[in-house]
């Protein structure tokens, strides 16, 4: 069977947890786009931004935030609720199994279903061990 590295498990998750905070961003952000003649400029403060483009930040949350969207709608209802209880309200993974009234390993299969299909939604390469 085909396992995700744990460096795709890390950036899968970072793209659930970082959902809700990229959504507030990408709307601070566009507050913030001025036109300018035929040009629209983004002022961001300095040290705010890891680019000198603040639209280059707007790419790069807009990218993360529709990885999150395409993901989430190739996700059957168990685990959409998965994705919700674990990412966005915290749940611990006990917390998700006694939520959903399954066992926590039975809630270890359903992330790792999640991943596979995060991972091939993505078209990320999974590690054959």
């Amino acid at each position: 069977m085909s396992k995700l590295s744990p460096t795709m498990k890390q950036a899968i998750e970072r793209i659930f947890t970082r959902y809700r905070l990229n959504q507030a961003r990408a709307a601070l952000l566009m507050s913030r786009l001025e036109r300018t003649g035929g040009s629209i400029i983004l002022r961001i403060p300095k040290g705010e931004s890891k680019y000198e483009d603040g639209l280059a930040d707007l790419a790069d949350i807009s990218r993360e935030l529709d990885a999150y969207e395409a993901v989430f709608m190739a996700l059957n209802r168990i685990e959409r609720i998965f994705v919700r209880l674990r990412y966005d309200e915290g749940f611990s993974i006990a917390g998700v199994a006694r939520e959903l009234g399954i066992s926590e390993r039975s809630v270890y299969r359903l992330r790792d279903q999640v991943f596979g299909k995060a991972a091939a939604v993505l078209g990320w390469q999974e590690n054959v061990s």
